[in-house]
């Protein structure tokens, strides 16, 4: 009889515990997202002072990274750059960053920005890519 009274009140104390943790960690993970979403907010902050900086290091990696995470809070940084940036080999890295975001409007700079653009290589790569997403939206509009 003493047995079974160990075993209900081991058992009772096991639920508790459980329901406990569960709670904790459930008021803990809105914790952890909200703290998550204000990190958010200051490294696209980051990201985008990175991508206007002077230095050439620091501005190519935020590029990349911008396209690479495909932060669309990006885009209007990156178009502003695009159309301003002086180094042809950044105005590559910025159209294929606003490609592989995929926001329209970042598709429509970089085919405006073709028009203008003197360096032949920048220019096909340009074509190529507004080429790729309009193949790509055809291709989606069909299935």
């Amino acid at each position: 009889m003493r047995a079974a009274n160990i075993t209900k009140q081991l058992t009772k104390t096991l639920v508790f515990t459980l329901v406990l943790v569960l709670l904790t960690g459930s008021i803990s993970n809105g914790q952890t997202a909200s703290a998550e979403l204000k990190k958010h907010k200051r490294m696209i902050e980051n990201l985008i002072i990175g991508i206007q900086s002077p230095n050439e290091g620091v501005k190519r990696e935020c590029i990349y990274y911008a396209g690479k995470y495909e932060f669309t809070e990006t885009v209007d940084v990156l178009i502003d750059v695009l159309k301003n940036e002086k180094n042809s080999k950044n105005r590559a890295l910025i159209a294929l960053a606003l490609y592989r975001i995929g926001d329209e409007k970042g598709i429509q700079a970089v085919y405006d920005a073709a028009s203008t653009e003197s360096d032949a290589k920048v220019k096909r790569t340009y074509s190529a890519i507004v080429a790729e997403y309009k193949a790509a939206k055809a291709i989606a509009a069909n299935e």
